[in-house]
């Protein structure tokens, strides 16, 4: 299986639509053919474009609804059915369903949907090229590749794609926790822009779900040839277990912050010490199961566990 992705930028992890928003004239074209909006139209939130769903999948030939009550829009095609709101972003094929692009998130702009790019390309199939100059967002369709479902080259057999499936879902629902209850403590535990967090709040409800989810992630079975990857998810689950208890001890008052901070510190070393040495094993898994994924959602895959 090969899918031809393009790289990811920095995930926008609000929601909400920033004073940064601003419309910059950004154009969309699918098979060179422009797009035409009727109302709102695409736009840029701190560096990252998005576009408005129903223009776009609408025409892709995609059947598009909206569920006002859950904040949901619904998009089909045959056996491919999209679902999207601002705390998550999933695609069903042929009855399985995965999470798309970790913490992007939709947003809704003056009452529409709107798509991240870089989304975009998992959720169609379809790449996607962005134009920094002129502002537009290529959409080919002609490009589209098999699919994250299908693997008619390689060796890997469904039950062991489901295995890293489930761990990738699983490992970004921790981080989901993080962007979406704005828990200081568990973003400078992943870092990535927020290392600079100099508060720790804790909370027993998002604890609670990061041990149910660590308890998962160590229980997984392995199918095949995926078995030496449980050890470092077992490590990771761990991982995730000495975080709860830092932060439990810190609410106890049995630390200050400073060390409390000192140790999250530390322990976001382990982690990422941990995800190198995954993502070779996992890059190796790939390797001898014929198995190659690229761009957005391979990046993604081998950077789980950070």
């Amino acid at each position: 299986m090969k899918n031809k992705f393009l790289l990811p930028i920095a995930a926008v992890f609000a929601a909400i639509l920033s004073t940064s928003a601003f419309a910059a004239d950004v154009t969309v074209s699918i098979d060179e053919v422009p797009v035409v909006f009727s109302d709102v139209q695409p736009i840029i939130v701190n560096d990252r474009t998005y576009v408005p769903l129903r223009g776009v999948f609408e025409t892709l030939g995609y059947t598009v609804s909206w569920d006002d009550s859950l904040k949901t829009a619904t998009l089909t095609s045959g056996s491919t059915e999209i679902t999207a709101n601002t705390g998550d972003l999933r695609i069903t094929k042929d009855g399985y369903s995965r999470a798309i692009g970790g913490a992007v998130f939709p947003i809704i702009q003056d009452g529409r949907m709107m798509l991240p790019v870089r989304a975009l390309s998992e959720a169609s199939g379809c790449s996607v090229t962005w134009d920094q100059n002129t502002h537009n967002v290529g959409i080919f369709t002609e490009d589209t590749t098999p699919s994250d479902y299908q693997n008619p080259n390689g060796k890997a057999t469904k039950n062991e794609e489901d295995y890293i499936q489930q761990a990738y879902d699983l490992c970004q629902e921790v981080k989901s926790i993080a962007v979406k209850n704005n828990n200081q403590a568990l973003l400078r535990f992943f870092g990535k822009g927020y290392e600079n967090v100099k508060t720790i709040t804790i909370t027993t409800s998002d604890n609670a779900k990061i041990k149910e989810i660590a308890d998962k992630i160590y229980n997984l079975e392995p199918a095949g040839g995926a078995g030496p990857l449980q050890p470092f998810l077992k490590t990771y689950a761990d991982t995730l277990c000495k975080y709860i208890a830092i932060t439990e001890e810190y609410g106890r008052g049995e630390c200050t912050l400073e060390e409390a901070i000192g140790q999250l510190d530390q322990l976001k070393e382990e982690k990422d010490e941990l995800a190198i040495t995954f993502s070779v094993a996992l890059n190796d898994y790939f390797k001898a199961k014929n198995v190659f994924y690229e761009g957005v959602y391979g990046e993604y895959v081998l950077d789980m566990l950070k």
